[in-house]
Formats: C-alpha cells, sequence, structure tokens
C-alpha cells in the first residue's frame, strides 16, 4: 500500500461516513475518483475531500504547504466564500487526536487546510458545484513557473513592518517565504523568535528545536528579551516573589535550563521588559553575582517587587562571577546612533544591524526624521522602508511620531507599497498620523492622496485593513470634514460595490462606517440567527475577551461586538502587566481577541498562559477595530455559527 492509499485508507474510515466500506469501484468510490486522482498521480495540485459526520458534509481543501494555502485563500474568496459558506481566510488547526484530522497533518503538516462547512443543504449544493468547478479550473491550469525570488532585504522589511503593524497572517507568510529565501538557520530562528515573542506565545516559543542554537549564538536584544519574558511570563505564574522558598525553586529552574536560558542574563539591561528583567533577577540571585545585582539596581524603573530582591544578596556570602563574556554584536563601528542617523545611512543597515530599541523614541527626533525621510532619494527608497517596523514598534502610543509617520505613508505611495502586507502597514502608519492630531492642511494632504490610491488598496483581497483605515479616520480627530468624506466614499464604494463578496459581520461594519461618516453606501446586511429567536447555545453563553493597548479601538471594537452579538458578553483589557483582573478575565473567557500591533511589553504572553485549555484564542490581522471585530467573529464561528 502506497502513501496514497494508507492516507486515503484512513482518511475515509472511522469518523467519516463518506465511503464507510472504503469500496473506491462503488457508486460513490466512482464519484470520488476525479478529486482523488491528484494524490494518486503524485501531482501538488489542491485536494477537495468531502467528511460527513452525521448529516453535515464538510469540504476539506487541503494545500502540501503553507505558500500554496496562502495563494488558494484568494481563490476560494472568489468561489464559495460568503454566498454559500462562512468563510474567515485561515487554515482550520486540524486535531491530532482526530483521526481523519490527524492523517491530513500527516500528509501535509498544519496551516495547509481549509475546512468549509455550509449552513444548510441548498448552500451546500452550491458550494460543492462551486467547489467542484474550482477543482477541474485549477486541474487545467499550466504548472507554475518559479517566480524570481524577491530580494532578501525586502523581505525581511515588510516581515519586520507586517509583525510590528500587527498583522499576524502577514508575518507567518512572510516567515515562510524568508524560509525559502537562503537565509541562515539561526538567522531564521531570531525571526521566528521575535514573531512568537510579539504573538505572547510563550510554550511555543521556549519549545522551539533551535532554541539552544539561538541562545548559543548571542541573540539581538529584542530576541533576547523575548526569550528571558517568555521564560519569566510560563515559569512564575502566579509565583508571588514574597515567598523565599517559590524564589529560591524558581531561580534554581532557571539556572538547571538546558537550553541555557542563564547565558542570556547579562547586560546591558535598559531596554528589557519587566517579564524578561524577572528571569534576570532569578539568575542573579541563584548565582550570588554582585555585578548582576548592582546592574539591575541601577535601573531606575525596576519594579519594587524585583528591587525588594536584590539586598538578599548583600547579607550572603557573594561569590565575585567573572564578568560575562558579551557575545559579539553585529553592530559595524560605524553604526548609526539614532534614528536620522539610521535615515542617512539607510543603504548600509538593515533592521538586524542596528540596536534601534536603545534609541530615544522616535517622537524625540520627530522634525528632523521626517524631513530626512523627505529626501530620500528614488535609489534608497527600498532601504528607507526598513525603518518602518522598528519605527512602529518603538512608536509611542501617548506620543506619535505622526510628522515621521506622514513622510512614510507619502513614501509608500510614491513608490506603490500597496501589496497586501503593505496595506496592513499603511493603516499602522495612518493610524499614528491621525492620533498625531495633525493640522488641516496636512491631514487634507495625507487623506486625498490615500483617496486617490483607493483602486490600488481599496479591493475585497485588502478588506481588513482598508476597514481598519476608515475606522482610523472615523475615530480620530476631525481637521477637514469634506476631506473626510472624500477619503470615506473612495475607500467604502469598491466594498459597497463588491459587498455579497464579505462576510456578515464585515457588511455590519461597512453599514456603520457609511452612517458614521455621512457616506450613504448599500450593503444588504441580513438579520442576525438572535433576532429571529433561534437557539444558539454555545454563542449565547460565549465570554469574549479583547484586548490592545489602543483604548479607542477596544471601545469601539466592544461596543460594535455588543450590537453585532448582543447576548455574548465582552469583556476589555489593556493591560501592560498580568493582574488578578486580567488573569480572572483570560481564565473564564471562551474566546479571545488579541490585537498585538503596539504590543511592546503587552500582555499577550500573559493572557496566554492563563486562558482555559478549551478557549479559542485569535491574533487579529491588523490593529484596528475591522481585524479585531473579525477575529472574535471568526472565534465565535468555532463555537457555532451566529448567522443564517
Amino acid at each position: 500500500m502506497n502513501q496514497a492509499d494508507e492516507f486515503l485508507a484512513v482518511f475515509f474510515g472511522p469518523g467519516n461516513l463518506v465511503l464507510p466500506d472504503l469500496n473506491f469501484e462503488g457508486e460513490v468510490g466512482r464519484r470520488l475518483t476525479p478529486y482523488l486522482e491528484p494524490l494518486r498521480q503524485g501531482t501538488k495540485t489542491p485536494l477537495v475531500l468531502p467528511r460527513r459526520t452525521r448529516e453535515i458534509t464538510d469540504a476539506y481543501v487541503i494545500c502540501w504547504d503553507r505558500h500554496q494555502a496562502t495563494s488558494l485563500r484568494a481563490i476560494l474568496e472568489a468561489f464559495v466564500a460568503h454566498s454559500y459558506v462562512a468563510f474567515d481566510g485561515r487554515p482550520r488547526r486540524l486535531d491530532p487526536a482526530d483521526p481523519v484530522e490527524g492523517a491530513v497533518l500527516r500528509l501535509v503538516g498544519p496551516d495547509t487546510a481549509y475546512v468549509l462547512r455550509p449552513p444548510g443543504p441548498a448552500h451546500a449544493a452550491s458550494m460543492w458545484r462551486a467547489l467542484d468547478l474550482m477543482r477541474i479550473l485549477i486541474a487545467g491550469r499550466p504548472e507554475r513557473v518559479s517566480a524570481v525570488p524577491r530580494p532578501l532585504g525586502r523581505m525581511l522589511s515588510e516581515f519586520h513592518a507586517a509583525l510590528a503593524a500587527g498583522n499576524a497572517a502577514g508575518s507567518a507568510d512572510l516567515l515562510d517565504e524568508l524560509a525559502g529565501a537562503g537565509l541562515s538557520a539561526v538567522n531564521l530562528a531570531y525571526l521566528r523568535v521575535h514573531r512568537l515573542s510579539r504573538l505572547g506565545r510563550d510554550a511555543e516559543l521556549l519549545a522551539l528545536p533551535q532554541l539552544g542554537d539561538v541562545v548559543a549564538s548571542g541573540p539581538p536584544q529584542l530576541v533576547r528579551d523575548g526569550i528571558l519574558a517568555a521564560w519569566g511570563r510560563l515559569q512564575l505564574l502566579d509565583l508571588p516573589m514574597s515567598d523565599p522558598d517559590l524564589v529560591k525553586k524558581a531561580a534554581d529552574a532557571i539556572l538547571r535550563d538546558t537550553r541555557g536560558i542563564v547565558a542570556l542574563a547579562r547586560t546591558p539591561l535598559a531596554t528589557l521588559s519587566d517579564d524578561a528583567l524577572a528571569a534576570v533577577t532569578l539568575v542573579a540571585l541563584g548565582r550570588d553575582d554582585r555585578d548582576l545585582a548592582r546592574s539591575l539596581a541601577s535601573l531606575p524603573d525596576l519594579p519594587n517587587e524585583l528591587r525588594s530582591q536584590l539586598p538578599k544578596l548583600t547579607g550572603a556570602p557573594l561569590v565575585e562571577t567573572a564578568k560575562p563574556t558579551v557575545p559579539r554584536v553585529r553592530l559595524a563601528p560605524t553604526a548609526p546612533a539614532s534614528w536620522v542617523d539610521w535615515v542617512f545611512e539607510v543603504a548600509d543597515f538593515t533592521a538586524d544591524d542596528v540596536d534601534w530599541t536603545a534609541w530615544p523614541a522616535p517622537v524625540e527626533s520627530d522634525a528632523f526624521l521626517a524631513e530626512a525621510l523627505e529626501g530620500v532619494k528614488d535609489a534608497e527608497a527600498d532601504q528607507a522602508w526598513n525603518l518602518v517596523g522598528p519605527f512602529l514598534e518603538a512608536d509611542d502610543m501617548r506620543r506619535p511620531a505622526w510628522r515621521t509617520a506622514k513622510a512614510l505613508l507619502v513614501l509608500a505611495a510614491s513608490y506603490d507599497r500597496w501589496a497586501p502586507n503593505d496595506v496592513a502597514t499603511v493603516q499602522a502608519l495612518l493610524e499614528v498620523f491621525l492620533r498625531g492630531a495633525p493640522p488641516a492642511d496636512e491631514y487634507r494632504e495625507i487623506l486625498d492622496m490615500l483617496a486617490e490610491n483607493a483602486g490600488r488598496w481599496a479591493v475585497v483581497g485588502n478588506t481588513l485593513p482598508a476597514l481598519d483605515m476608515v475606522d482610523d479616520v472615523a475615530r480620530s480627530p476631525v481637521s477637514d470634514v469634506d476631506a473626510r468624506l472624500r477619503f470615506a466614499l473612495a475607500a467604502l464604494e469598491p466594498f459597497s460595490r463588491h459587498r455579497r463578496r464579505l462576510s456578515t459581520d464585515l457588511r455590519w461594519l461597512g453599514e456603520q462606517l457609511s452612517v458614521e461618516l455621512s457616506a450613504p453606501l448599500a450593503w444588504d446586511v441580513p438579520e442576525p440567527l438572535t433576532d429571529t429567536g433561534e437557539e444558539i447555545p454555545n454563542v449565547i453563553g460565549a465570554k469574549v475577551l479583547i484586548y490592545s493597548l489602543d483604548d479607542g479601538v477596544l471601545q469601539r471594537s466592544a461596543d460594535r461586538l455588543a450590537q453585532l452579538f448582543p447576548r455574548v458578553t465582552v469583556n476589555r483589557a489593556h493591560d501592560r502587566v498580568g493582574t488578578p483582573q486580567l488573569r480572572a478575565h483570560a481564565r473564564g473567557a471562551d474566546v479571545i481577541g488579541l490585537a498585538t500591533r503596539c504590543a511592546k511589553h503587552a500582555a499577550t504572553g500573559f493572557i496566554r498562559d492563563h486562558a482555559s485549555e478549551g478557549a479559542v484564542i485569535i491574533e487579529a490581522d491588523g490593529a484596528g477595530s475591522a481585524s479585531l471585530i473579525r477575529a472574535v467573529a471568526s472565534g465565535l464561528a468555532e463555537m457555532g455559527p451566529p448567522f443564517t
């Protein structure tokens, strides 16, 4: 029996009622033949296979790798999404304990399969007709010639920008692309650690097989912080630092860590997060390290709970430890020392070459930085985009560097940066610009510039970042009402025209934005099931937690979710550190939506670490209300469809 036969025997075995006798020569088996041909012929064409459990028949659309799954997303949007079946554009998280899904995981790996469940028989018939047509067209396509690889530097800058903009799906796609771009294994592991850290996936980060190699390589500051913070959060979940026995136990644990995480507890410490500093404090206590304790004590913002531990070192015989050897830092002797320096040397340094985490926030040099960016020449435009990711990560929510954000927006428009991942980044820059309450002439200039280019970015494939942009404009101070209306009409009209390709919750959000911005457009939002009196037990009793550091996004998302899902309890959180209230909300939530933009020193890891085992945790694909609402709607859909 070959691999194809083994897979089919399991896929159509227990847990799938489509072909209970496994008779591929019978009537049903013969009808399945065209669907099985790609597997039996060994071609890497996506598979469309049925799985029936009781009266429901799902369609498993199985791709051979994540890149193919990303490419197929738009095709599924065009053929079946929202007209016949709910579709959130995300591959299904398959259950390895389920025999059918376990077989798919063994065949193609995670994040490669979509599972489509039509809401009723009529929709099912239409969905399968559309999928059959899609299958025939895909099978008839000539084999794709591999595209010319994109420059590595461009992919890296897009990755950092997508991650900083809170574009979880986009950063995952770019990481997959980078994996095949010739990056060294250690550098690729740096990027993976940085991404998992930003998303708060502590357990996944600490379980990386390459973690030992990353630690031994002397990683950059961001990566070092991510590893130490993940260890601190995961190992010190509820540890009261006032209990000396528990503190000693935790200190012993980090010294015994077989991955050598203790080697990361070294100076400099000033840019480390509180969670990372907790791990460093334990190392200082465990090793009786006087130098490290002094360095910790010199930090003006060291949390009092950690500072209270340091005097314990003076009461015990201390070992003068040799100063740790600082691993080679990848800074060139002439590496830039500020944001403005970097702009003038942008052609020579990427985001991975400079230690921007130690620099003052961009707002401190906003006017100079903006002026320097405006002077960037054509040959340097691509390299200048390297600044975007670090700039967004370093953004101070209370003091936005809006002039710099404006210069980067102009750069995006001037050099046609309207690819899907770029649009999410443009949305994050627009949010920074608007948060600065710019004067009317600058407000008008940027909104008109974006409106003129709406045909490039206001398309169905960019629905979430585009609606996030409109929402940013709707909730921000208005300097010119006419400019705002021109922007709203240009941005929303394409989505209104193609409204039947949007999910119900996005159509509803489009209608809300139209009303709020006085842009009269049609949306044809269907009535939700809750208004018909039908019982949806799982959703009715659901508790939702939404998390973001942007209060405005949280408030608008909570208000709108309360209207969209009136029987769902929505709790908001914006804590920068773990608190008893945040722990209670995380433990009690059935669905958790996380916006990771502006997540520097955020508590996303704390939420994950305290969430209940059955909670559905969804990362928003952007930082605005539209993305957060879509994430929650997607999570609720896993519990039960909220709409007809």
